[in-house]
């Protein structure tokens, strides 16, 4: 079983669907302003869909910084061979809509990592994951890199499982990570409206 998966600063996820639809949106003020001319009560919305883009743009941004310092770790780091010896989680609030708490919840993995310069061995956790990695892991043997300021860490060279049936390396419960044949359908139903709704609009014109 092949899988990547990106500590939680570096992930990008739902950036496509959200650019498909703005190229849809703006496609439908462009129609309208085709067909009934330019109105003064299109400002808004011309300006509204800015909004969901600028939010994409940072998020883009932000993932893309974590993983060129990731990279940069892994070309001029220190790097060690380390061994998981388990797993954390952590429900994590944030403020949604209407003042309400939402939360979500990370996954953190546990290092271990032996000094060969003096024998010592040293434990950290890992960086927040969003999805449970534990559960995909096939071995526990990884490769540590340390940046060169010595605060940050980044594993890599994950032992995967061959198949998602094999066994856990660790005792864990069961954990829904959003992944499977339903959620990759809904995603690209969702693709293919949004194409769609923009090729009838184009042949409207």
């Amino acid at each position: 079983m092949k899988k990547h998966i990106r500590p939680a600063q570096e992930e990008m996820h739902g950036n496509i669907y959200t650019i498909i639809f703005m190229i849809v949106w703006y496609g439908i003020i462009f129609r309208t302003v085709i067909v009934n001319g330019f109105q003064a009560n299109l400002l808004i919305f011309l300006v509204g869909g800015l909004l969901p883009l600028l939010a994409v743009a940072r998020e883009t941004q932000r993932a893309l910084f974590y993983r060129r310092e990731h990279q940069r770790a892994i070309q001029g780091g220190r790097m060690q061979r380390g061994k998981i010896t388990g797993y954390s989680r952590k429900a994590v609030a944030s403020e949604g809509k209407n003042g309400r708490s939402r939360y979500r919840t990370y996954y953190f993995l546990q290092v271990e990592i032996y000094n060969s310069d003096n024998g010592a061995v040293s434990q950290f956790l890992s960086q927040a994951y969003s999805k449970p990695i534990h559960k995909y892991l096939g071995g526990s043997s990884v490769t540590v890199y340390t940046d060169e300021s010595g605060w940050h860490r980044y594993l890599d060279d994950f032992q995967w499982k061959e198949r998602r049936s094999d066994p856990d390396i660790f005792n864990s419960p069961r954990e829904w990570d959003g992944s499977g044949g339903l959620n990759t359908a809904i995603r690209v139903i969702a693709v293919v409206v949004l194409i769609l709704m923009f090729l009838f609009m184009v042949l409207e014109l």
